[in-house]
């Protein structure tokens, strides 16, 4: 046994000298690769591609990033984009974001109810001359200390969502900070009524973008009085909104409005709907989702190209002349039984599974048209010369199972 094992010992203390293929294997395991010692190749990548994949990482992941290289805090700092998840914050948190990116231009912050107002504002707004974006949500904004929005100098998108209650100092302070503001949003704010509307209207010399979703103490605002380049207007939720007052000037228009959102607006009415559309001589899209106060209404416009109506369930009969118009869509309307479209850019047109009983359909450049499922429908008047593609099936009922076809 000894003689046996001997040569085994022999072997591990003395092994024989390695040869030149093995000398090169093992250097290049012991020496790592000059490229592990170069920067990472995510860093090679445009700045641009860089922050867009940065903007899906948290705060606190952005911090570390920040932290792990001077070419991504340069990335961070510059040109950055800061919006914080769905966390709450603190009065911390937003003290240390706002230290970390000090030229950021755009800024988000998302539950913000256990900070201050005055303290959010003054931290996220101080000595920031590239700040151009600015979101909060669900902050308390009760204090006159929001006048330090107008410090922000190149500000022109503010969006404050969440706010509940609104005091008559707020519309001062964004009446004051309005002056290059071009997109401004105040989404929920229940207790915004028409006086206090019209106070900030007019002096948005500027606005291009107007969202009041959701604000639903509004009834009839002076729209007519803001500024002329007024582009967008979001109404939606806004379920006490019953379009222009009665007081309003007949030559009253906003001549620049080319988007109109009113969603589940059920005050609005036809009448004020069709008076409505008289004043927006440019306007190009129409929404009026859930309006659930609309009957027999009578959409006409020579300039609109793109109509959405849904879920109005008090709709029996609707008249569309629009002769531009390139795309519409109905859907969900369990009451209309009469529909009349007059266009004359539409190629394609879908009413399936409508409760219709008449349809006229007049259009040059028509060329498919889907009815299925319209089992009620008895008169149909066609004057479509491009139509080519007519989908006319009738749909059985999950209770006719008799009638289903083969």
């Amino acid at each position: 046994r000894r003689e046996l094992r001997a040569p085994r010992f022999a072997m591990a203390a003395a092994p024989p000298a390695p040869g030149p293929a093995a000398s090169t294997l093992l250097a290049s395991l012991m020496t790592p690769p000059a490229a592990a010692y170069r920067a990472s190749a995510f860093t090679e990548l445009p700045a641009e591609v860089m922050r867009l994949l940065l903007a899906f990482l948290h705060c606190g992941d952005l911090f570390a990033v920040a932290r792990s290289s001077r070419a991504l805090r340069g990335v961070l700092t510059v040109h950055s984009v800061v919006d914080t998840d769905e966390r709450a914050l603190t009065p911390r948190d937003v003290e240390v974001v706002c230290r970390a990116f000090p030229v950021a231009h755009t800024i988000t912050m998302r539950n913000c109810e256990n900070v201050q107002g005055p303290a959010l504002v003054r931290a996220v707004t101080s000595r920031r001359p590239m700040l151009r974006h600015l979101r909060l949500h669900r902050v308390l904004l009760l204090d006159p200390a929001v006048r330090l929005l107008v410090d922000a100098p190149a500000l022109a998108t503010l969006e404050v969502s969440g706010c509940s209650f609104v005091k008559p100092e707020l519309m001062a302070a964004l009446a004051a900070a309005q002056a290059g503001v071009t997109r401004l949003a105040l989404a929920d704010c229940r207790t915004l009524d028409d006086a206090q509307a019209a106070a900030w209207l007019a002096a948005a010399t500027q606005l291009r973008a107007l969202s009041l979703a959701g604000c639903t103490a509004l009834e009839q605002p002076p729209l007519w009085t803001a500024t002329e380049v007024l582009e967008e207007l979001d109404l939606s939720r806004c379920g006490a909104f019953r379009g222009l007052p009665a007081s309003a000037p007949a030559a009253a228009t906003l001549p620049a409005l080319r988007v109109l959102l009113l969603p589940f607006c059920d005050q609005l009415a036809d009448a004020e709907l069709e008076r409505l559309l008289r004043a927006l001589p440019v306007l190009q899209r129409l929404d009026i989702t859930g309006c659930g106060g609309l009957e027999d209404p009578r959409l006409e416009s020579a300039s609109l190209t793109s109509l959405t109506v849904r879920a109005c369930r008090e709709v029996g009969r609707a008249d569309v002349r629009c002769p531009r118009l390139s795309t519409l869509e109905v859907a969900v309307m369990p009451a209309l039984e009469a529909l009349t479209v007059r266009a004359g850019a539409l190629r394609e047109l879908d009413l399936s599974m409508l409760p219709l009983r008449q349809l006229a359909v007049i259009c040059g450049t028509l060329e498919s048209l889907d009815i299925t499922g319209c089992e009620g429908l008895a008169e149909v008047e066609l004057d479509c010369p491009r139509l080519t593609s007519a989908a006319f099936v009738k749909v059985a009922t999950p209770l006719d199972e008799e009638e289903w076809p083969t």
